[in-house]
């Protein structure tokens, strides 16, 4: 009797899981880039979409890291005896960062139609919302403006960025453990329970002939 019971429990919680996620999993595909983080912090309160949403939002930190070779790149061109421009413009072509990419063409472009390099960034900086990047241009106009050394500068900021970032990848990863306890009930409990009870399956089945 309690076998019988034990597998019913277990096909039952099995059907509403599945049910769950096919229900989820097509209101996730009716989401857009727009409306992701609106529906997770207006609608949804269920931990996984939140998972989700915390992984959408921390790209900026892997996004630091570009930041930081682009820096350390400046630097070995200004350090190999190049001007500033030309040291921006051979470290912007070993961007890998697509927004960081575009950010810096930009620049270029500005300069190249006629304008100072010093303008063009102020240009550009105006319409950045990446904070650490502005940071970073905010330096080079500094060190332009006031005459100080631009090498030391950015070496600086960007030892400043790493650290950054490694505490921010440690802080993900520190939380990543806490945040599969979920998954792992969500799927690993269900197939335990179809594992415990398939060896009476076959008493169940006769049982409920009988």
């Amino acid at each position: 009797m309690f076998e019988s019971i034990f597998i019913i429990t277990s096909i039952l919680i099995n059907l509403i899981l599945f049910y769950l996620i096919i229900k989820y999993k097509k209101l996730l595909n009716r989401l857009n880039k727009q409306n992701f983080n609106r529906f997770l912090t207006e609608k949804s309160k269920l931990k996984i979409l939140n998972f989700f949403k915390c992984i959408y939002q921390n790209k900026s930190t892997f996004s630091n890291y570009a930041l930081t070779d682009f820096l350390d790149t400046f630097v070995l061109n200004l350090h190999a005896g190049l001007n500033t421009f030309k040291a921006f413009e051979r470290a912007s072509f070993s961007i890998t960062d697509q927004n960081l990419q575009i950010y810096c063409k930009n620049i270029l472009k500005k300069y190249y139609l006629g304008s100072s390099f010093l303008e063009a960034l102020q240009t550009v900086r105006k319409a950045e919302s990446n904070c650490d990047l502005q940071e970073a241009i905010e330096s080079i106009t500094l060190s332009l403006l006031l005459g100080t050394s631009l090498a030391e500068n950015l070496a600086q900021l960007s030892n400043q960025l790493k650290a950054k970032a490694n505490t921010e990848l440690e802080k993900l990863a520190s939380e990543a453990s806490v945040k599969m306890i979920f998954p792992l009930v969500f799927f690993i409990f269900p197939v335990i329970f179809i594992l415990l009870g398939s060896a009476s399956i076959e008493d169940f089945i006769i049982s409920f002939n009988n």
